[in-house]
């Protein structure tokens, strides 16, 4: 799809330029023997490095114009001041990065050296050529002043990774690795044996019911909202929307830790500020109509890019609901009789 292939044009884009510079820095801490930047290989390198910046800051533009000008429905009602500040400092990494190379090209044709090789840095040599009227001292200041603009990018981006959406770049793929192979799609997690367990409660209603494969459901979430544009109860007016179940599950999570020192974390950036979670309960931020609102259909497992099992989390929900509180509809009550 369109969006998967704007999130591969960042998510590689960002690993070939992290890799180009790694390598730079290798070569700035060899000795003058050892230095292998140099002949077709650095040409190599400059084209490599330029043809990833392109892609990267190609795919930031284009999901900047996708969420602020396209506005897909899915995307649009669950757009937060986070998502400007990650696009926005992911652009600014793309752009200082041509501007560092730009200046840094033009200095060195203004200091008489020959630059011929950097004809392979397929962006940043055009765009020295619009500087290079320029005096080498002017030259060097704007060098310098791009390079610690784009250090304080980077920065910024290392701030952002653990406190905001940017951590699923961690945690999807771990979900994805760590799914549940054995079970086969669609079948139920199997409950003890009610008449020899000692649980005192079945089902889940406080974020320590969950298994730890479930919360880390929670914080793999990328809001994309594929769940909900395939959900038919959705799709029909009915109050469940599955993308919610997991970010207010999240969001409980957030807030109330059992085990976190002083029993409390802090909210993610972008939680409602509106939002308190007063226990330990799901059913603080989630609704029994939501819950029973669910067919079973398993669209939104199905569609979701990081394999987040939400239909487990409903259901076990729905164990809580009619073990523990006896709350569930009607016509629940029929089927029952008729069992």
């Amino acid at each position: 799809s369109a969006a998967g292939l704007m999130h591969s044009m960042i998510y590689f884009g960002f690993l070939v330029l992290l890799g180009v510079t790694t390598v730079l820095e290798i070569d700035h801490q060899m000795p003058p023997a050892l230095k292998f930047l140099h002949g077709d290989v650095y040409r190599g390198y400059a084209l490599v490095g330029d043809v990833a910046g392109v892609v990267f800051t190609a795919g930031v533009v284009w999901a900047i114009l996708r969420r602020y000008v396209q506005k897909p429905y899915r995307i649009r009602i669950k757009s937060k001041p986070e998502h400007a500040w990650i696009l926005g400092v992911l652009l600014a990494i793309g752009v200082s990065g041509f501007g560092t190379e730009m200046f840094r090209i033009a200095a060195e044709q203004a200091a008489g050296k020959n630059v011929d090789y950097e004809r392979w840095s397929v962006v940043g040599w055009p765009l020295a050529q619009t500087v290079n009227g320029f005096s080498l001292d002017t030259l060097q200041l704007w060098h310098q002043g791009w390079w610690v603009f784009h250090v304080i990018t980077f920065i910024a981006f290392l701030a952002l990774l653990p406190i905001t959406m940017l951590r699923h770049i961690f945690t999807s793929p771990l979900n994805m690795y760590l799914r549940d192979r054995e079970r086969p799609k669609g079948a139920m997690r199997a409950m003890p044996n009610l008449a020899e367990t000692s649980l005192e409660s079945f089902g889940v209603n406080a974020v320590e019911n969950f298994t730890w494969k479930q919360l880390l459901d929670l914080d793999a979430c990328t809001m994309c909202g594929r769940c909900t544009s395939v959900c038919p109860a959705h799709a029909t007016g009915k109050p469940l929307d599955p993308r919610e179940i997991v970010l207010k599950s999240g969001e409980v999570m957030a807030a109330t830790a059992a085990h976190a020192p002083g029993g409390k974390v802090s909210p993610p950036i972008g939680v409602d500020s509106e939002i308190t979670v007063s226990a330990n309960s799901v059913f603080e931020r989630i609704t029994a109509e939501e819950i029973w609102s669910c067919t079973s259909c398993k669209a939104c497992d199905e569609i979701c890019p990081v394999n987040i099992e939400i239909l487990d989390k409903i259901l076990d929900m729905r164990r809580y609901l009619s073990l523990m509180e006896s709350n569930f509809p009607a016509e629940l009550g029929n089927a029952y009789r008729a069992m």
